[in-house]
């Protein structure tokens, strides 16, 4: 059993790459702008019945990390994959775009 996690970089995307936020690890609502998608991407997660353990803020610039619930190893591949599509449809609209950091 494993407790696998996603984690994510997210940026405006015109005209080059730009964090979002300057927040730092584990910094809270007013220095990180992004808690609005993080918060509607683990209610989607939720929703489509992939269990959220935690989310943060990473220790990079737009960094954020959202932590699964435990579960075998194909579970848990379903449920990483999962995360990586609804950060990305989430984050569509605002005209920013997330790229995974991946991570060992």
């Amino acid at each position: 059993m494993r407790a696998p996690s996603s984690s994510t970089s997210i940026s405006k995307t015109r005209p080059f790459p730009e964090p979002i936020d300057c927040g730092g690890y584990f910094d809270l609502t007013p220095l990180d702008n992004a808690s609005d998608l993080r918060r509607e991407t683990i209610l989607t997660l939720e929703q489509m019945g992939v269990p959220v353990q935690a989310s943060l803020h990473e220790d990079a610039p737009s960094q954020h990390e959202i932590d699964l619930g435990f579960s075998d190893a194909l579970s848990a591949a379903d449920a990483v994959m999962t995360a990586r599509l609804v950060v990305k449809e989430i984050a569509a609209p605002t005209a920013c775009t997330p790229r995974s950091c991946p991570s060992p």
